[in-house]
């Protein structure tokens, strides 16, 4: 892929592409600390090298010096050689020299602040506006406001989790130095084995909250939204209760028995643990402060819930 490609414009994408093999392209060049060869980004679907180029997440580097051969039975590296009239190639062992491209030899660095001002864009910020965490392992995106309810949750990026320390570290700044409230820390590499939950943050994988459209990274709001609140509220059947209903159920019995805690975060526990004993599968923690607010409004309005 020669470097003209960089220069021009993408075409617009007629459907919505998967990122997950540009950002495992991208995990390996900062967990290696390396350049892309041009066969890696041959790999990718034309889509996402088009505009891994286009959107400068690749630029072009430096030629590599040094070629495997894998045109005889015995692979080996060979000194890459260029010639005065400006053409490259190497020696086999077994078939001599042999002609190389230019394009073949080019590598591409990650611009990684164009990569997180890919991200900033699909939330409406700008790179300017990221904050760095974790000796840059953890960014703090912004702020992601829900169209159809009134929380909106805080979006985060973390690299490098494969290692032991920046994982250690990463956990504790999410405890102790990002904003209080619910989250989603999208990953990009290695992502912290099960449901990890820190705060009110979970981890997902970038490439579940993130899609390609228009040549732009789109942030999926109702997956995230899923991922971190649940599945969210389905209509009720006809004499079926709402959440929010069984969840003033649940209240009303522990208030009656003197058992209601002051504290929200105690308020939820004693929620969820009612919850489990009568309804069985519970509901996300994140979700029940919203449903208890509606529960509150209503009983100052003098409204039921249903």
């Amino acid at each position: 892929m020669g470097q003209d490609a960089a220069l021009r414009s993408p075409p617009l994408l007629s459907r919505a592409e998967d990122l997950t093999p540009l950002l495992d392209l991208v995990a390996v060049c900062l967990a290696r600390d390396c350049t892309a060869t041009a066969a890696m980004l041959d790999e990718l679907p034309q889509p996402l090298s088009t505009f891994a180029l286009a959107a400068s997440w690749l630029a072009p580097a430096n030629l590599l010096t040094e070629w495997r051969c894998v045109a005889c039975d015995e692979p080996h590296t060979c000194d890459v050689k260029r010639s005065r009239d400006g053409t490259y190639s190497y020696v086999c062992l077994h078939n001599g020299r042999l002609p190389l491209s230019r394009s073949e030899l080019q590598t591409y660095a990650l611009d990684w602040v164009a990569v997180l001002g890919a991200f900033a864009e699909s939330i409406g910020r700008n790179e300017r506006g990221v904050s760095r965490h974790a000796a840059e392992r953890l960014y703090k995106i912004g702020y992601v406001d829900r169209k159809t309810q009134d929380d909106g949750w805080t979006l985060g990026l973390a690299v490098g989790l494969e290692d032991a320390a920046t994982l250690s570290n990463v956990l504790h700044v999410l405890r102790t130095s990002f904003p209080k409230g619910s989250g989603l820390i999208a990953t990009i590499g290695t992502r912290p084995p099960g449901e990890v939950r820190i705060e009110r943050y979970l981890f997902a994988d970038a490439s579940k909250l993130f899609q390609l459209q228009s040549n732009k990274l789109v942030l999926m709001q109702p997956e995230a939204s899923k991922i971190l609140f649940g599945p969210g509220p389905t209509p009720a059947k006809s004499g079926a209760k709402s959440r929010s209903a069984n969840i003033a159920q649940i209240r009303k019995a522990l208030l009656e028995a003197g058992e209601w805690p002051d504290r929200r975060n105690a308020q939820v526990k004693s929620i969820r643990s009612g919850w489990k004993k009568s309804m069985g599968k519970i509901p996300a923690a994140t979700s029940v402060p919203r449903n208890l607010r509606e529960i509150e409004e209503a009983e100052r309005e003098g409204r039921e819930i249903s």
